[in-house]
């Protein structure tokens, strides 16, 4: 464990300006055990938050709501049974084992019924379809599938191999897309963690690590010096001095100005992702109705470009057109 005492008082300079100097923390490490990745985190009077945005990639990635910047959503609902199929084929036909699992299977029955199988099995004309394949050997070979233990089995297998494609194609596109994103943003997820839906933060984090809440926000900012009658203000920016002191980095809470992904649908042509190297925006776990009774999020966002710390909302929806934002936990008690 690392320590760093810095000491927390607001001063004034030579010309009478007042110097925002961060609070006394504790700087220290924490090993996500998922991965193995090491976070800086620094503790602030009682709390103790990750002092970098979460990098933690989850497993289906955009479809699990969680972006590099720039990534690509895949549409699951455009993959096709024709899909599927194809590839379960190609997975059949690649792998020795299970072609020469099933035919043994099927061999001690003769070759009048493996072959017109195997034949399927292997011919690119026919598709290679599994339902199909499943449904041949069960109406060829009836009496087989009565008296043989073994047949059940085989079709136990074919029935989940074919159940294991469709997550392993949706895998192999997601991580197409993040090759592709992380070459053009230059390695975005190293230095800014990776941006996520809010159904996704609230899955994220590692065991004794939350999402924080609105609340835990406004107790870090009034540890940072915010007003009580600033707390509660909603879409304003608010209290310069807790912004400066998030911008400079004197507490410690190291902010990085990943940008987001916005919400809606921005055509072939547009882009959700902005204000990368512009603004830090951060979910909290608390949402709140409009007056349309829309579910919304409580957020936290400061911009170079903006004084103050925006307290403000976001759309909660999970999909392709989802909002996407980083994520600073927060210790469990």
């Amino acid at each position: 464990m690392i320590l760093l005492g810095i000491i927390i008082w607001t001063a004034c300079d030579d010309n009478g300006q007042k110097v925002f100097v961060g609070p006394e923390g504790m700087i220290s490490q924490f090993t996500d055990t998922r991965d193995g990745k090491v976070y800086q985190c620094v503790t602030i009077g009682k709390q103790t938050w990750m002092a970098e945005n979460l990098a933690y990639r989850m497993p289906l990635g955009s479809v699990n709501g969680c972006y590099t910047y720039q990534e690509n959503s895949v549409d699951t609902t455009k993959l096709s049974e024709m899909d599927i199929d194809k590839a379960f084929a190609e997975k059949f036909k690649n792998s020795q084992e299970l072609i020469q699992g099933t035919v043994n299977v099927i061999m001690p029955w003769g070759d009048v019924f493996t072959m017109p199988i195997f034949e399927y099995i292997m011919s690119n004309s026919l598709g290679g379809r599994p339902q199909e394949l499943i449904q041949v050997i069960q109406i060829l070979l009836p009496k087989m599938a009565e008296s043989s233990p073994d047949v059940p089995r085989a079709l136990e297998i074919l029935d989940s191999l074919h159940a294991s494609i469709k997550p392993e194609l949706i895998a192999s596109l997601v991580s197409t897309q993040l090759e592709l994103a992380e070459i053009n943003n230059e390695g975005y997820a190293a230095e800014y963690g990776y941006l996520y839906t809010w159904p996704a933060a609230q899955k994220a984090l590692p065991e004794g690590w939350r999402l924080p809440t609105d609340e835990d926000w406004k107790i870090l900012e009034k540890e940072l010096g915010m007003e009580e009658t600033e707390l509660n203000l909603l879409e304003e920016w608010r209290n310069k001095g807790v912004e400066t002191l998030l911008k400079n980095e004197q507490t410690g809470f190291r902010l990085k100005y990943g940008g987001l992904r916005a919400y809606g649908n921005f055509g072939d042509h547009g882009t959700p992702y902005i204000n990368k190297n512009m603004c830090a925006a951060f979910w909290t776990s608390t949402s709140i109705n409009r007056n349309d009774s829309t579910q919304v999020a409580i957020v936290r966002t400061v911009s170079l470009i903006n004084n103050g710390v925006l307290r403000s909302t976001a759309n909660t929806v999970s999909g392709n057109f989802a909002a996407a934002y980083s994520i600073r936990g927060i210790k469990n008690n």
